[in-house]
């Protein structure tokens, strides 16, 4: 399971950024906070918290200006 961040400027329905994160599944349950692996499946609008402690683990800066949701893919 693959996983990215989608960014949408707030009021408005298509993202304009996204970037594949390079975190397993393992990392993003601590992170994130699921108890079940199946949890991952569903997209997520992150928190300010969330989006720091991404940031640490990967090493990426993420932009402040979107709202930033973290979404799953095969």
């Amino acid at each position: 399971m693959n996983h990215s961040i989608m960014g949408v400027l707030p009021n408005e329905d298509f993202a304009s950024f996204e970037q594949v994160l390079p975190l397993s599944t393992q990392d993003l349950m601590e992170i994130m906070g699921w108890e079940k692996l199946e949890d991952c499946v569903f997209d997520y609008q992150l928190t300010e918290e969330q989006i720091l402690k991404i940031e640490e683990a990967s090493a990426l800066k993420l932009p402040t200006h979107l709202d930033l949701f973290l979404t799953s893919h095969d």
